[in-house]
């Protein structure tokens, strides 16, 4: 399914500040892609890739506490700013057969309603599928990716001046925190560095943009990406969606999933997983150079086809990368190639967590 379309106000907008590279909401060759050796204080437009969907209604909690593999009753409602109170979830929606349809941020944006940032490419299937059993619930789910505009603050000088902005009067969210004032939504990613997502609506994001450019470097949605695989954080997008359980993108390692809650689709297989069974691939940081690889290319080694799939990748170079790649845990990543192109170095980083959770 296509998604919805970005907002053609913001679309606008953004042309007149040749703002975002071809690949994002407008195509430009002037803008900085946002790799790593430079940009330490910068914003991107994230509309073209992350879509947002609404969930509202008396039920919408009991409703989405059913269906998804993290618990969350732990989300702290609107407000709710430090140590212990995170207002904001990493969180996955699996098939009956515990494979990840999507993977998303959560939080709580009204009393009655949540939001969920998930793959642009994705909106439209998980809507249409979360739809299928909401049957006599008090519940209402849309797609509000073509309503709202996501803009990324992120580097060591981001707290200051998000806390700067107009309309946020100096309220700015700890790590997994969140702050609602008035019709704008600020959202502290657990990141390696000080990183925010801001929602708004397209006229309201124009001034978020026009302030925060006065200390950041704008830079193409990459720098994004870059920052997220870094931190060791993946995405599910349609090339590997239905492909992979949670604990293969280390999910349990990074509050992404519990073991702790109720039923949901795919429950007993996680659970099976995690306590009866023995996990053969996980997710590991690798640099490639020589050859940006694709989301769903499949790398192998000389025995087998099959040693590993990428699933988030971030340009650092014009041919390096860095890429959060499940692989089977038995396969040594000096003996990994890429399907295409067999000349390609290939290393691995280590991650900033601890797998042994």
């Amino acid at each position: 399914m296509n998604p919805e379309p970005v907002n053609p106000i913001w679309k606008q907008f953004l042309s007149t500040r040749d703002s975002t590279r071809e690949g994002s909401a407008v195509a430009s060759a002037n803008v900085p892609s946002g790799r790593e050796a430079g940009e330490p204080n910068w914003l991107a437009d994230l509309s073209s890739s992350i879509g947002i969907l609404s969930v509202t209604g008396a039920d919408a909690s009991e409703f989405l506490q059913a269906q998804f593999c993290n618990d969350l009753t732990t989300i702290q409602g609107p407000g709710a700013n430090g140590p212990g109170a995170p207002g904001l979830q990493l969180n996955g929606y699996c098939s009956p057969k515990g494979r990840l349809l999507g993977l998303f941020w959560i939080y709580q944006h009204g009393e009655n309603e949540f939001r969920l940032l998930v793959s642009r490419d994705l909106t439209k299937s998980l809507s249409s599928r979360l739809s299928m059993f909401v049957l006599r619930s008090k519940v209402e789910i849309k797609d509000v990716s073509g309503e709202m505009v996501a803009i990324a603050a992120a580097g060591p000088g981001a707290e200051a001046t998000v806390a700067g902005l107009s309309e946020l009067a100096g309220k700015v969210p700890l790590p997994s925190g969140v702050v609602l004032e008035s019709s704008v939504a600020v959202l502290a990613l657990p990141l390696l560095e000080p990183a925010y997502v801001l929602l708004a609506d397209p006229e309201t994001a124009q001034s978020l943009w026009e302030q925060l450019a006065g200390n950041l470097i704008e830079v193409d949605a990459n720098r994004w990406e870059l920052a997220c695989v870094r931190a060791g954080v993946p995405t599910v997008s349609q090339p590997v969606a239905d492909k992979l359980i949670p604990q293969m993108l280390n999910m349990q390692a990074i509050n992404g999933l519990s073991f702790k809650k109720g039923c949901y689709p795919g429950q007993e297989i996680v659970a099976r997983m995690q306590y009866l069974g023995k996990l053969k691939r996980n997710m590991r940081l690798l640099s490639f150079k020589g050859h940006i690889p694709a989301v769903g290319q499949s790398i192998q080694t000389p025995d087998d086809a099959d040693a590993g799939l990428v699933v988030r990748v971030a340009e650092t170079d014009a041919a390096e990368a860095l890429a959060l790649v499940v692989m089977k845990i038995s396969v040594a990543v000096s003996d990994v190639q890429l399907e295409t192109d067999n000349a390609v170095e290939i290393n691995e980083i280590a991650l900033p967590y601890s797998l042994e959770v």
